[in-house]
C-alpha cells in the first residue's frame, strides 16, 4: 500500500538579492525536510541548491541571488509519510541601469 502524500505549505520573503523560504511542519515528528531550489530560464529548470533540514528547522536562507525566477520544491519525511510543496519567486535585476535609475528616482521622491 502506498503512503498518502500530505500537503506541505511554504512561503517566501524576497529581498533585493536574497530570499528566505519557510516550510511548515506537516507532521508531529518530522525526520527531515529536503528543499531543492532551481533557477528557471527559458522554461528550463537548473538546479541551484539542495538543503536538508533536520528536526525543528523550517527556514532556508538564499543569499547573493542573481536576477530571475526561482522554483523551490520541498519534501518532508516522517517515517513512511511524506508531504510535498512547491513555490516560486522572482529576483529583479537590481544591477541594471534601469533599476539603478529607479532607485535614484525613489530616493529623490522621498527628499
Amino acid at each position: 500500500m502506498c503512503p498518502q502524500i500530505q500537503e506541505l505549505t511554504m512561503v517566501s520573503s524576497v529581498g533585493k538579492n536574497f530570499a528566505n523560504v519557510y516550510v511548515s511542519e506537516s507532521f508531529e515528528e518530522v525526520d527531515r525536510t529536503v528543499v531543492t531550489v532551481y533557477l528557471e530560464a527559458d522554461g528550463v529548470e537548473y538546479k541551484h541548491f539542495t538543503f536538508v533540514l533536520g528536526k525543528g528547522k523550517t527556514r532556508v536562507t538564499l543569499t547573493e541571488l542573481g536576477a530571475g525566477k526561482y522554483n523551490c520544491y520541498a519534501i518532508q519525511f516522517a517515517g513512511d509519510e511524506k508531504a510535498e510543496a512547491k513555490i516560486s519567486f522572482e529576483i529583479g535585476d537590481s544591477d541594471s541601469v534601469v533599476g539603478m535609475l529607479g532607485e535614484i528616482r525613489d530616493r529623490l521622491d522621498r527628499l
